[in-house]
């Protein structure tokens, strides 16, 4: 396949290599040679590995814009063994940022609070 000069455009696309004579381009897909190689590790394993990737994207701080509650989720209510997580309380002189119960929120129940736990200041 012969090379033509490549014009400003098409360098600003990178159709073509930087050089004219670059040694190495994109062979279409019907010349390449695909080789059966052994997995390094189990499938089990990479599944698991996955999992964990999924997880770390989503817990990264990158994601969390606003608060830091780092124990979100990962605490449990010591009264009803449901999950704690972050909640701010907006006071304009006082801002105070707490970890809460599911159980506490009234909302989230047909018959109401399902615990009488109260929520825990970050700080402590």
């Amino acid at each position: 396949m012969a090379r033509n000069r490549p014009t400003k455009a098409a360098h600003d696309h990178r159709y073509y290599p930087k050089g004219v004579h670059a040694s190495t381009r994109q062979r279409p897909q019907t010349d390449w040679l695909f080789i059966a190689v052994p997995p390094i590790i189990s499938p089990r394993l990479f599944a698991r590995a996955s999992r964990q990737l999924e997880a770390n994207k989503r817990q990264a701080l990158r994601n969390n814009k606003r608060y830091e509650y780092l124990l979100s989720g990962r605490l449990r209510c010591q009264s009803c063994g449901y999950a704690l997580y972050g909640k701010p309380v907006s006071a304009p002189t006082n801002p105070r940022r707490y970890y809460r119960c599911l159980g506490q929120d009234g909302h989230r129940w047909a018959q109401g609070r399902v615990c009488t736990g109260h929520p825990i200041r970050v700080e402590v």
